[in-house]
C-alpha cells in the first residue's frame, strides 16, 4: 500500500526553542490559524541560512490549564521567574535547533525533507512525562513536556531527516531522541534551583492486599 502524500505548509516563524520569549496566552498573532502540519523552515540571511522542521503542536484546554498551574508554582520558588511560550508557536522539533546550510544546499535538503514527510500520516501523541532541558549551548534550559506514546512514527522520520542532515554534512538530531513540546524556557538557574535540595528515601512501603509493611532503611 503506497503511503499517502502529504502537502507542507509554508511556515515563516523562527522556530528555534530559544528564541520564544512571550508570555503564556491564547493565539494572538498571525500564526493562531496555522494547520498542525509539518513545516519546513529555511529562513535567514544571504550565505548561512539557519533551518528547521517541526510538528506545530495545539494542547488540549486541561493541558494547557495544567501546564499553567506548574508554571505558576515553580515560579514562585525561582528568582528569575520562567518566561512561558506562547501557545500558537508550540511546537515539537525533528531536526537540530540550530543548524545553517549555504543557500546552494537549501534545494536539495527541502527536497528531501519534503519526501521524507509525506510519507507520514497524523499521529496522536501522549505527553506523559515532564523534563529539564537544556539547549547545546547550556545558555537556557527548558520546561518541556515529553512524549511517552504514540511517537514511533516520528522517530522514523527524524531518521530519515538525519540523513538528509548528513547529506548536506550536518549532524543528527541526538543519539537517543527525546521528543518533547517546551513550554517555558528559562536561565540556566532553573535546572540549578530543582537540583538545589535533596530528598530523603528513608523506608520502604510494601502492600499486598490487605497487608502493609513499611521497612526502615538504616
Amino acid at each position: 500500500m503506497t503511503a499517502q502524500r502529504r502537502p507542507l505548509v509554508p511556515y515563516d516563524s523562527d522556530s528555534s526553542d530559544s528564541d520564544h520569549n512571550a508570555s503564556l496566552s491564547p493565539p494572538s498573532h498571525a500564526h493562531r490559524d496555522r494547520p498542525p502540519l509539518l513545516n519546513v523552515n529555511a529562513d535567514g540571511a544571504p550565505g548561512q541560512w539557519p533551518v528547521h522542521v517541526s510538528a506545530p503542536v495545539t494542547l488540549p484546554p486541561t493541558l494547557t490549564t495544567a501546564a499553567t498551574t506548574l508554571l505558576t508554582r515553580l515560579n514562585t520558588h525561582l528568582s528569575t521567574p520562567l518566561t512561558a511560550i506562547p501557545t500558537d508557536t508550540l511546537h515539537l522539533s525533528l531536526v537540530r535547533s540550530g543548524s545553517w546550510l549555504p543557500r546552494a544546499h537549501l534545494t536539495a535538503w527541502t527536497t528531501a525533507c519534503d519526501q521524507a514527510i509525506r510519507l507520514v500520516g497524523a499521529v496522536q501523541l501522549q505527553l506523559g512525562r515532564i523534563a529539564v532541558l537544556t539547549n547545546d549551548t547550556r545558555t537556557r534550559r527548558f520546561l518541556a513536556l515529553e512524549c511517552t506514546a504514540g511517537h514511533p512514527p516520528l522517530l522514523r522520520l527524524v531518521k530519515r531527516l538525519d540523513a538528509a542532515m548528513a547529506d548536506v554534512g550536518r549532524g543528527a538530531f541526538y543519539a537517543v531522541p527525546r521528543l518533547h513540546v517546551s513550554i517555558a524556557w528559562g536561565d540556566p538557574e532553573l535546572g540549578d534551583a530543582l537540583v538545589a535540595e535533596l530528598v530523603r528515601v528513608d523506608r520502604i512501603q510494601v502492600s499486598a492486599g490487605p497487608f502493609s509493611r513499611c521497612i526502615e532503611l538504616v
